[in-house]
């Protein structure tokens, strides 16, 4: 009686043991799980941060036609020729132009603008349009002046220049002004904030 009493409570005991080896080695399991997820999604945040950067640090080299230097233009940063480039572009533009030329010209160089000052300087932009082509003869010209070196700042390209008012096939005024291109640059692309002319007396 005593044998088979004891039989059984091996038999329990085995039991038993082999329930909590069951249950140890779930855990154990759960564990190292855990372990792996957390490790795949420290990797997965690291490699994303690692590419957010790459990508806001990588430079776009940008070789226009005729011009010098280096250009290149990254998230938020560009090279100091890309920004004398944009700059001669702008002044260009918006201060040498025809009758028959201003209206292509405004519209193409509006498209640089910053959405926050697209509409005050497309309002501006037309009324000179208007004023040109209503005074056929009338036109403007300007010549940057390289004898003064580009000043660029945070956020601003400062040139000088010649421009001409002509009417016919006489100047009819000449200025030496200074412009003062206020720029930003957000994800990879230039913005005009705003164009200052100050005529130096």
């Amino acid at each position: 009686m005593s044998g088979k009493q004891s039989k059984k409570n091996g038999e329990k005991r085995s039991a038993s043991e082999v329930y909590l080896n069951n249950v140890s080695n779930v855990f154990v399991k759960n564990r190292l799980l855990q372990i792996a997820v957390v490790t795949l999604l420290a990797v997965t945040v690291i490699n994303s941060y690692t590419l957010l950067k790459v990508s806001r640090e990588q430079r776009n080299y940008i070789v226009p036609v005729n011009v010098g230097g280096e250009i290149w233009i990254t998230s938020k940063n560009a090279s100091d020729d890309y920004l004398k480039s944009m700059a001669e572009y702008v002044v260009h533009n918006v201060a040498s132009y025809t009758p028959a030329s201003i209206e292509k010209q405004y519209n193409g160089v509006l498209e640089a603008f910053h959405p926050s000052s697209y509409p005050r300087y497309r309002e501006m932009f037309q009324e000179i349009t208007e004023k040109a082509q209503r005074y056929s003869s009338v036109s403007s010209t300007v010549h940057i002046d390289y004898n003064k070196p580009f000043i660029i700042e945070d956020g601003r390209v400062h040139l000088y220049a010649f421009r001409s008012r002509i009417a016919g096939n006489a100047v009819t005024n000449k200025d030496y002004v200074k412009y003062t291109i206020h720029y930003r640059i957000e994800a990879g692309r230039y913005w005009v904030k705003e164009i200052e002319e100050k005529v130096d007396a």
